[in-house]
């Protein structure tokens, strides 16, 4: 008997980061910016993981929002939903 696939709801934040590299035969030490990708498993746990983790660029003061949708228009945060298929 085949067994029955099941699928799963996932989230996916996706975030701009500045990340540093290092050029020997050019220009030496350099700044870009990344994409990155963060999975979760529900929404609930997305704010929450922001709540904790963001700060304003002054690394003193957090933003005190309540919605991922805060979150996402003032830091430029996209918010991706996708299914995962297992067993």
């Amino acid at each position: 008997m085949a067994s029955k696939i099941k699928t799963k709801l996932k989230y996916i934040l996706k975030s701009y980061v500045d990340r540093e590299g290092f050029d020997a035969n050019g220009i030496g030490d350099y700044t870009y910016v990344a994409e990155e990708y963060q999975s979760f498993d529900s929404k609930e746990e997305i704010l929450s993981y922001l709540q904790k983790n963001i700060w304003y660029d002054d690394r003193k003061t957090k933003p005190n929002f309540k919605t991922l949708k805060e979150y996402c228009d003032t830091f430029d945060f996209e918010l991706y939903e996708r299914t995962e298929q297992y067993g």
